[in-house]
């Protein structure tokens, strides 16, 4: 299993991606990057890394609508598995489950 598939495992899997409108995944060897339906904090784009001591950082962005613009909304380090979806939730306010 690779280091997105463990992210997205974390994250809730299939019931994450139905629960937030998460599309368009894309994943490299250290790290799990997706678009979300606008939040209302502006949020539409949110990438998971895994760093150090196998803790992972969470970064939020808006991206404009032509794609060419990126504006980092909020960035959270040293997370443990059980934070990336209360992060989630608290940062976007868009439920991972019911």
């Amino acid at each position: 299993m690779s280091v997105a598939d463990t992210i997205l495992a974390q994250l809730g899997g299939s019931k994450f991606l139905a629960m937030t409108g998460a599309h368009t995944l894309l994943s490299d060897e250290r790290a799990l990057r997706f678009r979300i339906p606008t939040s209302a904090q502006r949020i539409n784009f949110v990438s998971v890394w895994l760093g150090p001591g196998d803790t992972y950082d969470m970064l939020f962005y808006r991206i404009s609508n032509n794609g060419l613009e990126f504006q980092q909304i909020k960035e959270v380090r040293g997370l443990g598995t059980g934070d990336l979806r209360t992060v989630f939730t608290e940062t976007t306010g868009r439920a991972v489950s019911l």
